[in-house]
């Protein structure tokens, strides 16, 4: 971890810490959204994003979640994929699967598993997360990675992400984030993904409105370094019909368009 991220961490944390008595209690309650990538605001809601998985204490009793994506290039690769998610109390887990095709039998992927769990400590408001996949590569040999995430005081006017990408291998990326919940509706984020084996950093500033039927988030993703800097903008759906169905939509978020929906027993 470079110095410059450390002392993001650090000068966050402290800031954090400093609010945490007047920003008690000011989240928004509805989340099945993230913004951005989930880093300091993420989802109830997700099993295949690069999400903080420290959310996993988010869920709340047993869903099933449906999805769909597609790039809209060339190859144009559609993905589906189901997963499992439950939580109770402050404690949640998750399992899915998704399967990837491009239209050619010769190049298809292999299937894809996740996995994930997270916890929240109230003693000291902070959450705790782990996340993985696994597949085989063309030579049907193992493929895996696992993530682990922080989440310091969600729910909280100030909240604080911090995400380890293959943390128990060489650490392939750090993930931080910080989110301001300005009132019950309405959240301001940013979060920055720090690339260590090439210089791209991607930020991601955005913001969210949350309403118990209907979430709307949006931001920019400004991508410096590696190939070039370029930035584009992402946009994010939640819609809760009914108790039981939530449905997302993403653009340019997960692939250029991602559908999922989540059905809750």
């Amino acid at each position: 971890m470079n110095t410059k991220v450390m002392h993001l961490i650090v000068v966050s944390a402290l800031a954090v810490s400093s609010w945490e008595a007047w920003a008690r209690g000011g989240g928004a309650g509805n989340n099945n959204i993230p913004i951005g990538p989930g880093i300091s605001h993420p989802s109830s809601t997700s099993v295949f994003f690069r999400e903080n998985p420290a959310g996993h204490s988010l869920y709340k009793g047993m869903n099933l979640q449906l999805m769909g994506t597609s790039n809209d290039d060339t190859p144009d690769v559609k993905t589906a994929g189901v997963g499992i998610l439950y939580g109770a109390s402050d404690f949640g887990v998750s399992l899915g699967a998704t399967m990837a095709d491009d239209g050619n039998s010769a190049t298809d992927e292999e299937p894809v598993g996740y996995w994930g769990l997270g916890f929240h400590i109230s003693s000291i408001s902070t959450s705790i997360g782990f996340s993985g996949m696994v597949t085989k590569d063309a030579n049907d040999n193992t493929v895996n990675s696992e993530n682990v995430g922080l989440l310091i005081n969600p729910g909280g006017r100030f909240a604080l992400g911090v995400v380890a990408y293959n943390a128990f291998d060489e650490v392939s990326a750090w993930g931080l984030g910080l989110n301001f919940e300005l009132n019950s509706d309405w959240s301001l984020s940013v979060d920055a993904i720090d690339h260590q084996n090439s210089d791209l950093m991607e930020i991601w500033p955005g913001f969210k409105y949350a309403s118990p039927k209907f979430e709307f988030a949006a931001g920019v993703e400004i991508n410096e370094g590696g190939s070039g800097d370029d930035e584009d903008f992402f946009i994010s759906l939640g819609i809760k019909p009914w108790s039981v169905f939530s449905i997302q939509l993403h653009y340019q978020l997960i692939q250029k368009y991602y559908a999922g929906l989540q059905i809750s027993f």
